[in-house]
């Protein structure tokens, strides 16, 4: 069961979703400014998330929150925090993003999940979908007892998967770089998931579970800024295209 707002949330980081007109015709949205916030890119410092809460408490993000890019996948956090209920982080990720870091204290796009863990009091459990990199081998056992990973997940493992969710709540979080790059462009190294079995994956948990909201980030990241090259207009179009077939899937019950 979803509660989901028909309202789209689009944060904007890094101008990404300024070239994806279609995407934002296509949904209705509110448009939150965070560009003007500085130390966010792949890291963001204590005053900085701060900032972007009391943005995020400013306004109603409940329900489909576009992050941008994955560098600032770490927003997820925020975006859960004041969560209520006991609930089950369902990552979609080709990555963990549970590395403690050099610097244990700092929050960053591969950190978050582990913050999240340690900071977010009803966050009882992680499951991460998709992952290919290695489970960080130091950390605590508390931590890892909490965290389950389906690293070549099919949908042939739905009923595997819906069982191990501890809680009737779910917050569903999705990095696109999980997916093939046939299907989408990220600036970060791919997984090879199809977007149609991850659309059996959202449909089986959005009529099992009760969902208290979903994020999406991956967005193409053109670094030298020259956007209106043909590889950064055909990556934009692909990253569009994934968007809008993932939200029309959540919004879909």
């Amino acid at each position: 069961m979803a509660i989901f707002s028909q309202k789209i949330t689009v944060l904007n980081f890094d101008e990404c979703y300024q070239q994806q007109k279609e995407l934002l015709q296509t949904f209705p949205h509110r448009w939150l400014n965070l560009n003007n916030i500085k130390q966010t890119n792949l890291y963001c410092e204590h005053d900085s998330l701060m900032k972007i809460e009391r943005i995020l408490k400013q306004n109603d993000h409940q329900g489909i929150t576009l992050i941008g890019s994955g560098n600032y996948h770490y927003v997820s956090l925020a975006l859960m925090a004041d969560i209520k209920e006991p609930f089950t982080l369902i990552l979609m990720d080709h990555h963990t993003d549970i590395e403690p870091g050099f610097v244990p204290d700092l929050l960053s796009c591969g950190s978050w999940v582990y913050h999240a863990l340690r900071l977010i009091p009803n966050l009882k459990q992680v499951i991460i979908v998709g992952s290919h990199t290695a489970f960080p081998k130091y950390l605590s056992k508390t931590i890892k007892h909490k965290v389950k990973i389906f690293p070549n997940f099919t949908s042939n493992q739905l009923q595997t998967l819906g069982k191990s969710i501890l809680t009737e709540h779910i917050y569903l979080s999705i990095d696109k770089d999980i997916f093939s790059p046939d299907i989408v462009q990220t600036n970060w190294d791919q997984g090879t998931l199809q977007l149609q079995e991850a659309e059996k994956l959202i449909s089986y948990l959005l009529h099992h579970k009760t969902w208290l909201g979903a994020d999406i980030c991956g967005e193409w990241k053109d670094l030298d800024g020259q956007s209106y090259r043909y590889s950064s207009l055909y990556a934009i179009k692909k990253n569009q295209a994934a968007n809008q077939e993932l939200i029309h899937t959540l919004l879909s019950v």
